[in-house]
Formats: C-alpha cells, structure tokens, sequence
C-alpha cells in the first residue's frame, strides 16, 4: 500500500472500508489500528462506519490471538516429546519455542535437560535459547558425567563471551598464515566450547594451550605445530577434557 493510496482512503469514506479490509486480511493488524486511530480523528467518517471497523479489527485480533494461543499449545506438546524428533525438528523447535513465555517452559525444561535421549550439544542449544530469553530459574544440566547448575540469566550468551572471543582471536593468531587450517579447526572448536560453555572458566585456565592441543591435532606441517608447553601438566589435563568431548560425539 502506498502513501498516495493511504491518504486517499483516508480522505474518502467508502475506500476506508477497503483499505481496512486489505490491511485485514494481509494480517497488517498492527498498521490496522494505526490506520483506525487515523480514521476515528476525521468527521468525515459516521460513528456508525468507525464502530463496523472497529468490530472487523477486533476481530481478526481475537482470531489472531486464538491462532498464536494454538500454535503455542501445539509447540508446548512437542517440546514435551522432544526426544521423537530428529534432531533437525529438534532445532527447529528450539526456534518456534521462542514464542513461549519464560513462566510456562518450567516443566519443559526440567523434562528436556533430564531426558537422556535427548543429545547434550542440544541441550546447550536449548540453555543459549534460555539465556536469550532471561529464564530465571535453576537448570541442571550434564557436562560430561559432572552435575552442573546455572541460572541462565545470570549467564551471557555465547557470542557475547569474552572468553569465547579470546579463544576465537588466539586461534586466528596462531593459524594468521594457515587460514585453511584455522576454518577447518574453528568448528569443532566451538562446538566443544558450546557443550562446555556453563563451566569453561573452570577448565581453561590457558587460553594458549587450549587452542595449541587443537593446532597440534590437525597440523601436518612442524612449522604449525605449537612449541613445547611450559605447563606440561596443564596441558594434559585440558586435553582429556577435548578428548571426552570428541570421544562423546563418536
């Protein structure tokens, strides 16, 4: 709808009607009441057409609502039989699952971090989902084999962590003439961070060695690899935790 049609409506009492009806019927609800409130300032318009629009407007609010009511309830069942799904409806749900209220996910959460069906790196998904959201409650979750709960508000998303990015800058640094290398290895990388992103200050405490344990994997050529560690103790602890990440995802 342009501009020019806009004011024409608005100017003559039998395209209101029309206009109303179009921006109805292509769910413009919003801009619907806007175009109301616009109506309802000109004499030009009866009460009675003005009371027609309102009903019509209030209406397809009402069936609006009783639609998203529908596809909330609709969402809430899946989330409950989670695990059925395959794991791209599952990411999928986490997406719809946005539309629901922080107060009604309690009982899903607790059913969906207990489930042992349900894969891990989803489950750190779905605490990313929570944190976006504010959800204030306790959540319990399993970092391989260890019991650990977090309140996801108090948590900053994943993105947003600082120790995410030092990590992510110190493996650009370490691959700045192996940028192959670095792509192939940033995945995994953060994919390990994200399953054990509620504890990570605890178990990196070298940002260095962390990301050397990586480099030296992969790496074919002696002049990628990482110097020797001055922390060898260090390093062989941080390393049994990737290697419990990588052994979980066989």
């Amino acid at each position: 709808m342009t501009a020019d049609f806009e004011e024409q409506y608005t100017q003559d009492p039998e395209y209101g009607s029309l206009f109303m009806y179009l921006l109805i019927k292509t769910n413009q609800l919003k801009e619907a009441e806007r175009f109301l409130n616009q109506l309802n300032q000109l004499d030009s318009i009866q009460e009675s057409e003005k009371s027609s629009l309102r009903e019509q407007l209030d209406e397809a609010l009402l069936l609006e609502e009783e639609k998203g009511n529908a596809k909330k309830l609709e969402v809430l069942k899946k989330l409950y039989a989670f695990s059925e799904y395959s794991i791209e409806e599952q990411l999928n749900l986490i997406g719809e699952s946005v539309i629901i209220e922080n107060k009604e996910l309690s009982g899903v959460v607790n059913s969906l971090f207990g489930n042992p069906f349900v894969d891990e790196h989803i489950k750190a998904l779905f605490l990313q989902r929570l944190i976006q959201s504010g959800y204030e409650s306790s959540v319990t979750l399993n970092v391989l084999d260890q019991e650990v709960t977090v309140n996801p508000n108090t948590l900053e998303e994943f993105d947003q962590n600082p120790l995410i990015k030092t990590l992510n800058l110190e493996l650009e640094s370490a691959l700045e003439k192996d940028p192959s290398l670095m792509m192939m290895i940033k995945p995994e990388l953060n994919g390990h961070l994200l399953r054990l992103y509620p504890v990570i200050d605890t178990i990196i405490e070298d940002i260095k060695v962390w990301v050397d344990i990586y480099v030296d994997r992969y790496a074919f050529e002696e002049s990628v690899k990482s110097a020797e560690s001055n922390r060898p103790d260090e390093k062989i602890r941080m390393k049994k935790w990737i290697d419990a990440i990588t052994f979980e995802n066989t």
